[in-house]
């Protein structure tokens, strides 16, 4: 993430958050594309589109395309990023990435907005917590999932 200024306000950390990860998306769908990254597939290049960044009533929004769906990410300028996974025609609201401020500086965190399940009989259910993140963790993560190398969460 950008280096924060001592006075940067939560708004801005956001907007940067939100210009990082398009950076980050687009640089490895370009390297992927062009045969230069070599943690792709062969058959993966130009299997991956990203949009450019739109204007929309909700905020503004850029979409990352692949063979595992479509994850649209919202800058909903309060705040929070939206992360909106599309597949087979089925839509829903997967995950929101916001910022913590520790001391003088913005921390990128990461909550999934559906429920944990887990336990015997009842199948008792937890609220996901949020978690420490980083843009290249969160770039290379939506990446395969678009690429359907990995399972949605």
């Amino acid at each position: 993430m950008r280096a924060p200024l001592p006075e940067m306000r939560k708004s801005a950390a956001i907007d940067g958050l939100f210009q990082d990860l398009l950076e980050a998306i687009e640089a490895r769908v370009a390297r992927a594309g062009s045969g230069t990254d070599p943690s792709r597939r062969p058959d993966a290049a130009g299997a991956l589109r990203v949009s450019k960044p739109r204007a929309l009533s909700e905020g503004v929004a850029f979409v990352l395309e692949g063979h595992g769906g479509s994850f649209r990410f919202t800058n909903s300028l309060k705040g929070f990023i939206l992360v909106t996974h599309e597949e087979r025609a089925a839509s829903r609201e997967e995950s929101i990435i916001s910022v913590h401020r520790r001391g003088m500086s913005y921390r990128p965190i990461v909550k999934a907005l559906f429920p944990r399940v887990e336990g015997r009989g009842l199948m008792a259910r937890y609220p996901t917590p949020f978690a420490y993140t980083s843009v290249p963790v969160l770039a290379q993560e939506y990446l395969l999932r678009a690429e359907g190398q990995t399972e949605s969460p």
